[in-house]
């Protein structure tokens, strides 16, 4: 976290809050969750649970699902651009939440991270960790309908991911970042809701080149803009259950398609995404026949990436 807010200061770059993406917000409200329950667990000097929550946050929510999900723009975007500063908006305030949270269980740690932060934030003057007095997470951070549905969206990607890792493995292809991913659950329904609300976010969540949300059939035949029969890009085809368990939601029925990339999609070479070439600037791109394209994480940028560069 502290690599990445090199050139970040929380008074001069935060972002306007409708330049967060759902991934942000969602981020903050784990974040927001997290310090009332350390606030809960400090109340009760229940110290290894803490630490055990602050190790979740780091490596889980943090480490294995947000910074997978926005690495391509904190490393390919324009530096000043809004993409950018609302990723690190979201570390920054992720970096603070947990040096206040560790700081009297381990305070060499959170005394270091202070002292390292980058020499042009505003922060870094600030009182340390120490001086600080608790207080509450912004109300704004808190919503219970967003993060409910991210569980569902979550528990999608979950499905997809062991069908991919499978597919990886048989060597049908190279990787993730490669796939196009379609999902198809009960109209109407909780989970079919989340997918079509998360838009081109999808994608990175996904970790996928490309993704499509459609129906569930009702009977066996092809779903509208399914895959035809002796389709060769077609790798997985699949019906699964997602939620339950651990989960919190509801399980429902998924049906998913994992299919190779288009050959005719070239792949960026600096964000090495397979960018439609209607996408190149911006996020992403719905097409006609009902997938969305992620775009070029350089927005068009001209010095670092546009189509020209695009390997055909």
């Amino acid at each position: 976290m502290l690599d990445n807010l090199y050139d970040y200061d929380s008074v001069r770059h935060a972002p306007a809050a409708s330049a967060l993406r759902a991934i942000d917000r969602q981020m903050l409200h784990t974040l927001a969750t997290f310090s009332d329950r350390a606030h809960y667990l400090y109340e009760r000097l229940d110290t290894p649970r803490l630490v055990s929550e602050a190790l979740q946050l780091a490596s889980v929510e943090l480490s294995s699902s947000y910074f997978d999900s926005v690495r391509d723009r904190l490393y390919c975007a324009p530096a000043d651009s809004p993409s950018r500063r609302a990723a690190q908006h979201v570390l920054d305030r992720a970096l603070d939440t947990l040096t206040t949270a560790i700081a009297l269980v381990l305070p060499f740690l959170a005394g270091r991270v202070h002292a390292h932060l980058p020499a042009g934030s505003s922060r870094r003057i600030s009182p340390s960790p120490f001086e600080l007095l608790w207080s509450a997470p912004p109300a704004a951070w808190s919503d219970d309908r967003l993060a409910h549905d991210w569980k569902l969206v979550c528990a999608a990607r979950d499905e997809a991911a062991k069908l991919a890792h499978e597919a990886v493995l048989s060597k049908r292809r190279g990787s993730m970042s490669e796939a196009r991913i379609e999902l198809r659950s009960a109209a109407g329904g909780p989970l079919h809701s989340a997918l079509l609300a998360t838009g081109y976010e999808l994608n990175d969540v996904l970790l996928c080149c490309a993704s499509r949300v459609d129906d569930l059939p009702t009977s066996n035949a092809t779903a509208p803009g399914g895959a035809a029969d002796g389709d060769t890009t077609l790798l997985v085809d699949a019906l699964v259950t997602a939620g339950g368990g651990t989960s919190g939601v509801a399980e429902e029925a998924l049906a998913i398609r994992i299919y190779a990339p288009d050959a005719s999609i070239g792949k960026c070479p600096r964000c090495w995404r397979h960018v439609h070439p209607q996408a190149v600037s911006g996020e992403g791109i719905a097409l006609a026949d009902g997938w969305t394209y992620r775009g070029c994480p350089t927005d068009g940028a001209a010095d670092l990436c546009y189509a020209s560069h695009i390997e055909r």
